[in-house]
């Protein structure tokens, strides 16, 4: 994926209402350490905003295709 093509959101307030689709992505990074059984779910989210420290929990789903 060529993520160069997409703007990036980074820096820039994105409200998405709970329960909408959005064309909004996330790209983020993952340790796998044991093997991949099934797909990933439930997704911590650590971040700033005003200064604040924030965290919250997202509900997702990610499936890995390990090449």
């Amino acid at each position: 994926m060529d993520l160069d093509k997409y703007p990036n959101c980074a820096g820039h307030p994105n409200t998405i209402q709970p329960g909408a689709l959005s064309d909004k992505y996330a790209v983020v990074r993952l340790k796998v350490t044991a093997q991949v059984k099934a797909p990933l779910s439930g997704c911590d989210a650590d971040y700033t905003q005003a200064g604040q420290t924030y965290h919250q929990t997202l509900t997702c789903k990610f499936g890995l295709d390990i090449a």
